[in-house]
């Protein structure tokens, strides 16, 4: 792919589809709706009603035809109650838009306008949606980064404690998706926020930004290259202080914007900061036949051999997978590092060993390893404090760690030891997917080899 012309997609954690398949830990994950499922939900919330509809339902509520003659002039005088407290709202609102907007709040002031009003007040129901037509059905991914609200809140406390990084500074959002992380920084000041993103859903981030009365601010853009030539075109705040991204894929591999902010980073002078820019990827095994009970009935169902989709589907990585913390089996071993500060585009892909030791619970005679788990711990590399963790008995978010099964378990006893060597393969644009590969041994056993993310023997990799 021509790094001159990198186009930034959704990127928000999209699963593979084969995680809500057929027996892969199905008492672990929590299955995603069906899209029969998020009608329904849509259709009793009412989320995305339009105005108008929503108070035809709740002025249709509770007025029913038998009602007696009190409980009607109860409800009427309830209906004039109502109805004069949204007009005292209404002109609370028009007397409050008509003032001038001060952009430049302190940064407890914007975390509170964030917290409690913003997502209290957002309004998709708007004709963004209704154009939208069969697409409509990947809303609901597009919205997921919104639903985590306890990770969401930390991203804003995080960008609210570094507001001299913003205020008066031109900011570069990869990857924007709703635009949550634009709209803050105009709020903390920031002169210019460039948005990126190429999701068709683009007009729903506009209309959030045009609403809070930050679009001479912020302006949307569907690539790192348009990006570059619109501030090449501009005669002021030209110089890119900080590159913002939720850049982190689903399980961290899949989806992840990593080459977009390298690509970003390399044509920028002087160099920016990036926020998140540090990452450490660990690895632990797991102990729990629940990827493999439901797998088994792959050999032979109908008298049809099924061993092939079986393998395959023991092989295929389960990106944010939810594992249980009881069944880790090992210590954790430091895997990867990821400083986007200063590494190379090409260093995207790796090749590291790795060595677990069996904790006390391998008190039995045989003790199968049904999977290793890779997870990661997500710093702010300005003061160096821990954002996230994905590890098992971390609080669950969105992003998740990435599972890899053994099609045959090995078997580990009180005092052994996994030495292990994991090369990581970027996909690329003729390939949409990662390809791993894991080389492993037990004690002083045989060394196995596996393949995921591919059916054929992959190319030699280079580290």
């Amino acid at each position: 792919m021509d790094s001159r012309d990198v186009t930034v997609g959704l990127g928000r954690g999209v699963p593979r589809s084969h995680t809500n398949g057929v027996g892969r830990g199905s008492s672990m994950r929590r299955s995603p709706p069906t899209v029969a499922h998020a009608v329904s939900n849509t259709a009793s919330t009412g989320f995305l009603m339009s105005k108008s509809e929503a108070e035809k339902n709740s002025e249709s509520v509770g007025g029913g035809g038998d009602a007696s003659t009190v409980q009607g002039r109860q409800g009427r005088q309830g209906k004039e109650s109502k109805s004069k407290v949204q007009a005292e709202r209404k002109t609370e609102l028009a007397s409050a838009r008509s003032q001038p907007m001060e952009r430049k709040h302190d940064a407890a002031a914007v975390e509170h306008f964030f917290l409690d009003d913003v997502f209290g007040r957002l309004n998709l129901a708007d004709a963004s949606i209704q154009a939208l037509n069969g697409q409509w059905i990947s809303l609901p991914t597009y919205l997921e980064w919104l639903r985590d609200t306890d990770l969401l809140r930390k991203f804003v406390k995080l960008l609210s404690s570094h507001k001299p990084l913003i205020a008066e500074k031109t900011i570069l959002d990869v990857g924007c998706g709703l635009g949550i992380w634009s709209l803050l920084c105009a709020k903390l000041g920031a002169s210019r926020v460039l948005a990126i993103d190429s999701t068709p859903f683009i007009s729903v981030s506009k209309n959030l930004i045009a609403k809070n009365e930050c679009a001479d601010v912020v302006s949307f853009l569907p690539s790192v290259t348009a990006a570059l030539k619109e501030l090449s075109h501009s005669t002021e705040n030209t110089e890119v202080a900080l590159i913002l991204s939720d850049w982190i894929g689903t399980g961290f591999f899949n989806g992840n914007l990593l080459s977009h902010i390298l690509a970003a980073r390399d044509k920028l002078q002087p160099t920016p900061r990036i926020l998140l820019g540090h990452v450490k990827l660990f690895v632990c095994a797991i102990s729990d036949d629940s990827h493999h009970i439901f797998n088994k009935r792959w050999k032979h169902a109908g008298q049809i051999d099924f061993r092939p989709l079986r393998r395959l589907d023991l092989t295929t990585p389960i990106y944010g997978d939810a594992i249980i913390p009881e069944s880790i089996c090992t210590t954790s071993g430091a895997l990867h590092t990821y400083d986007l500060a200063g590494m190379k585009s090409t260093e995207i892909g790796f090749t590291e060993e790795f060595c677990v030791n069996a904790l006390p619970v391998c008190g039995k005679e045989a003790l199968p390893v049904t999977a290793l788990v890779i997870w990661c711990e997500v710093r702010d590399e300005v003061d160096g404090d821990l954002f996230l963790s994905t590890h098992p008995s971390a609080p669950r978010n969105r992003y998740g760690p990435t599972t890899f099964c053994f099609p045959v378990p090995p078997v580990l006893s009180r005092k052994s030891q996994m030495n292990g060597r994991l090369t990581f393969i970027p996909p690329e644009p003729v390939a949409a997917d990662p390809v791993f590969i894991l080389e492993y041994a037990v004690n002083d056993g045989p060394v196995e080899e596996l393949f995921y993310g591919i059916t054929e023997t992959p190319r030699v990799f280079h580290s």
